[in-house]
C-alpha cells in the first residue's frame, strides 16, 4: 500500500455525520431508549385518562406523565440532532486540521496540538460507509475518516487495507 497523506478540517456536520453512524451502528437500541420511555409515558397517561374511573384521585398524575412523555422525546430528537456541534464546540482540537499519513505500518496523526503513531493492530473494530470510515481503538472511541477529503481513490485504498486487515 503506498502512503496516503490526508489532511482533514472537521466540521460540525462532519462530527454529526460520524456520531449518528456510531450510535446507529453499535448501539441501535441504547440510542433509541429515550424515545421508548417517553412513547410509553405519553401511552400510559392517555390509558389513565381513558381509565379515569380506576385513577379517580390522581388528576394530575396523567397530565404528568404525557407532558414528561412529550418533553423526553423532544430532548432525545434535540440531543440527537445537535450532536455534532455540540461536540465540535466543547473540543477545540476537532477545530484544527489534522494531517494523517496512512501506511502499511499504521496511522499517523498530527495537528497543532498532538502527534500520535498507531499501529493497525491496535485498532479493534472499522464501521465502513460508502461516505465516512469510523475506526476504533476502543468501543468508545473512533477515528473519522470522511471520503470528501481524500483523492482519487485514496479512499478505496483505506477502505481495502481495513477490509484485508479484518478489522470490521
Amino acid at each position: 500500500m503506498n502512503k496516503i497523506n490526508v489532511e482533514i478540517q472537521y466540521t460540525p456536520e462532519d462530527l454529526q455525520i460520524g456520531y449518528t453512524l456510531h450510535f446507529k451502528k453499535l448501539y441501535p437500541i441504547r440510542s433509541k431508549m429515550l424515545i421508548v420511555f417517553g412513547v410509553l409515558l405519553i401511552v400510559l397517561g392517555v390509558l389513565m385518562i381513558v381509565l379515569k374511573s380506576v385513577f379517580n384521585n390522581a388528576n394530575w398524575l396523567p397530565v404528568f406523565y404525557i407532558v414528561f412523555g412529550a418533553t423526553t422525546t423532544i430532548y432525545h430528537f434535540w440531543q440527537y440532532g445537535t450532536m455534532g456541534k455540540r461536540i465540535y464546540k466543547k473540543l477545540p482540537d476537532f477545530q484544527q486540521p489534522f494531517d494523517y499519513t496512512i501506511s502499511d505500518d499504521g496511522i499517523a496523526t498530527k495537528s497543532t496540538s498532538m502527534s500520535s503513531d498507531v499501529k493497525w493492530d491496535h485498532y479493534k473494530k472499522a464501521v465502513i460507509t460508502d461516505d465516512i470510515l469510523l475506526l476504533y481503538p476502543n468501543k468508545f472511541r473512533f477515528n473519522l475518516f470522511p471520503k470528501r477529503f481524500f483523492k482519487e481513490n485514496d479512499f478505496e485504498l483505506l477502505k481495502n487495507k481495513i477490509e484485508s486487515l479484518n478489522i470490521s
